[in-house]
This record gives structure tokens, sequence and C-alpha cells, in this order.
């Protein structure tokens, strides 16, 4: 089965949410992305984002997964 990581369930309180996007991003096997304009105009997504994105570099391994919406 897959498990998702769900921020009011699975971030820690007391840590940054950036801190916690970053942990959560290092634990994961994917990293799924629904590219709306929504995302990408909110600083937090654009956040995971580029955090994914830098990890796959790091890891040289493709486990970001953007998926693209029509109405961009």
């Amino acid at each position: 089965g897959y498990r998702v990581c769900y921020h009011e369930k699975d971030f820690v309180g007391g840590r940054s949410i950036a801190s916690n996007i970053v942990e959560a991003i290092a634990c994961s096997k994917r990293v799924v992305c629904l590219m709306t304009v929504h995302f990408i105009n909110s600083s937090y997504c654009m956040f995971e984002f580029r955090t994914s994105l830098q990890r796959n570099v790091q890891l040289n391994r493709e486990r970001l997964i953007a998926i693209l919406d029509d109405s961009l």
C-alpha cells in the first residue's frame, strides 16, 4: 500500500514548517507534486518542490513526480 504525508497528522509540533517539510521529503520514497496555479503561487508548495528537486540531484535518483495541471 501507499503511505501519504499529511501535514496536520504528520508534522511535528514546535518545529518550523520548513524543517518538517525537509524531514518529510528526506523520509519519502517518492514526492508527488500536482502543479496547479495555486501550488505555484504557494511559497510552501514551491519550497517543497525545490527541496524535492534538490534531493533528486543530490541522490542522483528520480524521486520527484511532477504532474502538470492543464490550466498551466
